[in-house]
């Protein structure tokens, strides 16, 4: 009985010391940890090579029906007050894009269109919200080729997403979208600045495939009124509000993509149940996307494809 007490008394100063060691909201924060979906590597290999034989069998006709619903993707203008936000930024204006997809069922021919609308309505900055590609990393080059077509005064920032991991080769993504003259925030921060105000952009590494890191990001930044984290993953939205972020923008539930009027969607694969739209966790306000492109079957229901345009405005 007394070495069994000694034992757990033993684990317990263990867990507390390596606790010390954790880096608050870094990949090793047992609530990071805790926050976000994990698809086990056997399940995800099984859909892998499930969802390959699926495309290749419907490519042709998938790829005439993402082409008609994204000829049809609405661009709405969406007001998102922020109390603090800097006189200079007030109708600052993002466009944000996320889960492109790319791949069998989407091209650079289906991109170059929408890049061009979203381009005639003058962004500031172009966000790219994660999930270039589906499986393989240089479907990112379809992306990369039509980024000629997207404009925006202060350039184009992006994050990785889940099925960006997938690939097996992340660095390979990046590389193509550096060299489109997209900058890819990897748990790093950057600022956009307007005179003698500034901005600041925290990206971070996709919750459930990569390494979340958003102390690193936090660390990164400058001292600043705002700050707007871009992550892929909505489950990071309590993380977010723990780190006094004022805006979080993220994709990944593709808004449900097939879904029934007046029912929540079956899956959103994340634990929050995030859909689309806005949410808040304390003072933290986030926007959830339904991107782009599709997985897995070519189509959407009660659920079209948008590239919203976030238009900042100084709270009253």
């Amino acid at each position: 009985m007394f070495s069994r007490a000694r034992i757990l008394l033993a684990g317990s100063r263990r867990a507390k010391a390596a606790q010390a060691h954790f880096t608050e909201l870094g990949p090793d924060d047992p609530e990071v940890i805790g926050a976000f979906p994990h698809i086990p590597d056997a399940m995800l290999r099984t859909a892998r090579v499930s969802w390959r034989a699926l495309a290749a069998m419907m490519r042709p006709q998938g790829r005439r029906m993402v082409a008609r619903q994204i000829a049809r993707a609405g661009l709405p203008h969406l007001d998102i007050p922020l109390e603090g936000l800097p006189s200079a930024f007030d109708g600052y204006k993002i466009a944000f894009l996320s889960d492109i997809h790319a791949g069998p069922y989407l091209g650079s021919e289906i991109l170059k269109p929408l890049f061009q609308r979203v381009s005639a309505e003058k962004p500031d900055l172009v966000v790219l919200g994660g999930d270039l590609v589906n499986y393989d990393a240089d479907e990112a080059a379809e992306v990369a080729h039509s980024l000629k077509y997207l404009h925006a005064k202060d350039g184009i920032l992006s994050v990785p997403g889940n099925h960006d991991h997938y690939s097996g080769d992340l660095r390979r993504i990046i590389k193509y979208l550096e060299h489109g003259g997209a900058q890819t925030l990897l748990n790093d921060a950057t600022s956009v600045v307007r005179g003698r105000e500034h901005v600041n952009f925290l990206g971070v590494d996709d919750g459930g495939a990569g390494r979340f890191d958003l102390a690193r990001a936090r660390s990164r930044a400058r001292d600043s009124k705002i700050n707007i984290l871009l992550s892929h993953t909505p489950d990071a939205l309590p993380l977010a509000a723990r780190a006094k972020i004022d805006l979080m923008l993220s994709g990944h539930t593709h808004g449900g993509q097939i879904r029934a009027p007046r029912i929540r969607p079956i899956s959103t694969h994340t634990k929050g149940r995030y859909v689309d739209g806005f949410y808040r966790s304390d003072r933290t306000l986030a926007f959830v996307g339904r991107g782009v492109g599709v997985v897995c079957i070519p189509m959407r229901a009660f659920c079209p494809p948008h590239a919203p345009i976030l238009v900042l405005r100084r709270a009253t």
